[in-house]
């Protein structure tokens, strides 16, 4: 085996005593080596003095979890969001109402039962003479003339005509049949003309009135009657305006009709009737 020089580094046999080249003993010097390891200060890791040390005596000292003694401690549950607390908070402060039952005294229902009878009676009256008179007086005349009109026949419109009229035509009811036809088929064929065909025809009375005296007087003298020497046959007269809409979809139109009914013998017949 071979040793080296602890002062220089020389390489020796391991029987040599001294250093051939700076000539220290190797006895002094396994000495020196020795000294200084002893001399030098050691070191050992030390744990981060931020975190604690374990300590199994400490650790035999603290207490212990129990499940007998915790169920004598008092038990934490899990709180709702804030917001449902808030909301909780809100409905126990805000008053709660109730349907307080309402008595009406026995006096009020006495009246109150006979005043609804007579509100009822009272719409049904108005309901009743609104029919009624629809249906009787001129405006029976009207509405039979509406229907004649819109169903396009003639010979229903020429048979509401009066007596005087037809006495002015020689009692001939097919010239006033054709006379009605035609005035008819004028305002018939200015819808077909604006809208086409196929459309629904609407009447709605836009003044209705009774002749002035005067009136009246003037419109008898241009009148045939069918006898001079008999009684004056017309009481009465008036005069009915209205529009006629013709409605196809979206698109309309609307001419204004002028009918003079008379009271003859107490009927109520038409007169004349002109397009506007």
């Amino acid at each position: 085996m071979s040793k080296f020089c602890g002062n220089c580094g020389t390489k020796h046999d391991d029987d040599a005593v001294k250093c051939m080249n700076c000539g220290t003993p190797f006895t002094n010097m396994q000495q020196l080596i020795q000294q200084q390891s002893q001399d030098q200060p050691q070191f050992e890791a030390q744990p981060p003095q931020d975190q604690p040390q374990y300590d199994p005596q400490q650790s035999q000292s603290q207490p212990q979890y129990d499940p007998q003694q915790s169920q004598g401690q008092p038990q934490f549950a899990a709180q709702p969001p804030q917001d449902q607390q808030q909301n909780s908070q809100i409905q126990s402060v805000l008053p709660v109402y109730q349907a307080i039952p309402i008595k009406i005294p026995a006096n009020v229902k006495k009246m109150i039962v006979p005043g609804a009878i007579g509100a009822a009676a009272l719409i049904l009256i108005i309901v009743l003479v609104s029919v009624l008179t629809s249906m009787t007086g001129h405006n029976a005349l009207v509405n039979k003339f509406e229907k004649a009109y819109t169903d396009y026949d003639y010979e229903k419109v020429a048979d509401m005509y009066s007596e005087t009229t037809l006495y002015s035509y020689d009692n001939d009811k097919e010239a006033v049949g054709s006379l009605v036809a035609e005035k008819m088929e004028r305002n018939l064929s200015y819808f077909d003309s604006r809208i086409g065909h196929d459309y629904k025809i609407k009447f709605e009375i836009v003044d209705d009135y009774e002749m002035a005296d005067s009136q009246f007087e003037n419109f008898k003298s241009g009148l045939s009657y069918f006898d001079d020497n008999s009684d004056d046959p017309i009481s009465g007269a008036r005069i009915i305006e209205m529009n006629m809409t013709a409605k196809q979809n979206e698109r309309e139109a609307t001419k204004r009709v002028k009918v003079i009914i008379t009271k003859e013998k107490g009927k109520w017949k038409i007169a004349q009737f002109y397009n506007y």
